[in-house]
């Protein structure tokens, strides 16, 4: 199991806990092969994809082992669904921001959602929590560039900023955005849980 010296901590300790993935559930498999930076950032698999599908099992682990869902919960229930709230808890786990965020939407009672946009502005891949439903879906492309202009702040915007819903001209989310190397990821807060009935 070898891991990039020259990558942040962050990084490397997220690629051991991925390579601990492969070794505890793929071990009877007799696989042996070079992960790369494209396997590293799996977030979802297709059925007919067995590689793919072992990545994001082993991501799953690693983002399990390094923010443990005991230890961060009950942090998640005093936070507010923001960049400020990911940065803390990135900083406690010492954990990349990214890798936070995908945690927090997956452990958070609040309705939330996070989308990974590329740097021209394309939906890359998107999180909910499990109180969004299934019909909420985010704009395939960034419709107004100028929402990302603020990285870093949460603020009140219109829904249908972010959300490909007929009724999300009707309500509003809490946006917070930061960017990585890859693109920028939006945090979307639903505050009123009445506006997932609309």
């Amino acid at each position: 199991m070898t891991i990039n010296k020259d990558a942040q901590i962050e990084r490397q300790r997220f690629s051991l806990g991925h390579e601990i993935g492969h070794w505890v559930n793929d071990k009877k498999l007799n696989l042996t092969y070079r992960c790369t930076t494209t396997d590293m950032r799996q977030h979802t698999s297709q059925e007919s994809n067995f590689r793919q599908q072992k990545e994001v099992r082993a991501n799953q682990f690693s983002a399990e082992l390094l923010i443990p869902n005991h230890i961060a919960t009950p942090y998640l229930a005093e936070l507010d669904i923001t960049f400020e709230s990911v940065s803390a808890l990135a900083d406690m786990f010492n954990v990349s921001r990214t890798s936070t965020a995908i945690r927090l939407v997956e452990l958070s009672s609040s309705p939330c959602m996070l989308i990974c946009y590329d740097r021209t502005g394309n939906r890359r891949w998107f999180r909910r929590s499990h109180i969004i439903p299934e019909h909420f879906w985010p704009h395939k492309k960034i419709i107004t560039p100028k929402a990302v202009s603020l990285l870093g702040t949460a603020e009140e915007v219109d829904a249908d900023t972010w959300i490909d819903q007929e009724k999300a001209v009707f309500y509003s989310v809490t946006q917070s955005t930061f960017s990585n190397a890859y693109g920028t990821l939006v945090l979307l807060w639903w505050k009123d849980e009445a506006h997932l009935l609309a």
